[in-house]
């Protein structure tokens, strides 16, 4: 909505998926931006990989050496898989806790937001607090299919969902106003 002190005001509300959906896109913009095994998508897949050849090496060399029998040998290996499928679950078990817990239902990040833009840059305010960024505190402006963000860092951003933006058209004001005043990083 355009109001006339401010160029543009939205209110909206954050949800725990808005916030994962977040993590998740903040996540990959970081990787993308990283040197090494960090930022190379497969390296998880080659580590456990990698992992699991050195363990491997170690058990043939232990039965070649006959330290272990064949018993020992089909017994260590099942073990093994055994952990390894124990720790995905384990991992997968944990890491749906932790989204489901993650923000209790008063959280002031699951509460009403205030965004308003105008020439000097944006304020944004909660039920606990109000911060007023500078345009030159934002270095990039991305659109996702249910998001805009303004992102201030590679990880931290303020998340516009659209379902804040009216209609496409206040959308394309709303990403224009900002790419306006956002320098490119």
């Amino acid at each position: 909505m355009l109001d006339g002190g401010y160029r543009m005001q939205l209110s909206y509300t954050l949800t725990r998926r808005d916030h994962q959906q977040f993590c998740r896109l903040a996540l990959k913009r970081t990787a993308s931006h990283s040197k090494g095994l960090l930022g190379w998508k497969a390296a998880p897949i080659v580590l456990q990989l990698a992992s699991m050849a050195l363990t491997l090496l170690v058990l043939d060399y232990l039965f070649r050496k006959q330290v272990i029998g064949d018993r020992a040998f089909a017994v260590a290996v099942l073990a093994y898989l055994w952990g390894l499928i124990a720790m995905r679950l384990c991992g997968w078990f944990w890491r749906r806790q932790f989204w489901t817990n993650w923000l209790p239902d008063d959280s002031a990040s699951l509460s009403e937001v205030h965004l308003k833009l105008d020439r000097a840059g944006v304020e944004a305010s909660d039920q606990s607090k109000v911060t007023k960024y500078s345009w030159r505190a934002f270095n990039d402006v991305s659109e996702h299919d249910n998001f805009v963000i303004l992102w201030t860092d590679r990880a931290q951003g303020i998340l516009v969902p659209a379902r804040a933006l009216a209609n496409n058209d206040v959308r394309r004001q709303f990403v224009s106003l900002a790419r306006e005043h956002v320098a490119p990083a």
